[in-house]
């Protein structure tokens, strides 16, 4: 069979299926399954910086809260990456790391992306190693 008649005979979709991002991330966030925030960066027109931040402000503009979009970035990320034993996290015992700099009080109204942008203050103490 070629491509072309196997691309008309497919089968639709099937009615329940969400087909916005958005609401497939809600449903997950709702079931509980983790989140890591990642992004396409590299890839042309992808830009690493902007790219996280975009990515952020979509996991939030979704539904996820604040807290929530920090966690999927920092420490269920890690996880995702088989690095949780040395970052993702801000504990006794993992070495500093540039990632261990997040801002530790913010203003209730900002976004992580503007809170992650601008710390008001950081508790990284890098002469304790």
């Amino acid at each position: 069979m070629t491509w072309r008649r196997a691309w008309r005979a497919r089968k639709p979709a099937p009615k329940n299926r969400s087909s916005s991002p958005r609401a497939n991330l809600k449903t997950l966030v709702a079931a509980g399954i983790p989140i890591a925030t990642g992004t396409d960066a590299g890839n042309p027109l992808t830009l690493h910086g902007p790219a996280i931040y975009a990515e952020m402000d979509a996991m939030q503009s979704a539904g996820m809260t604040p807290m929530q979009v920090i966690v999927a970035s920092t420490a269920i990320a890690a996880k995702a990456m088989g690095l949780d034993a040395v970052t993702g996290t801000i504990e006794k015992g993992k070495p500093p790391t540039s990632s261990s700099s997040t801002p530790t009080r913010t203003r209730a109204s900002q976004t992580p992306k503007s809170a992650l942008r601008r710390p008001r203050r950081s508790t990284c103490d890098r002469s304790a190693s």
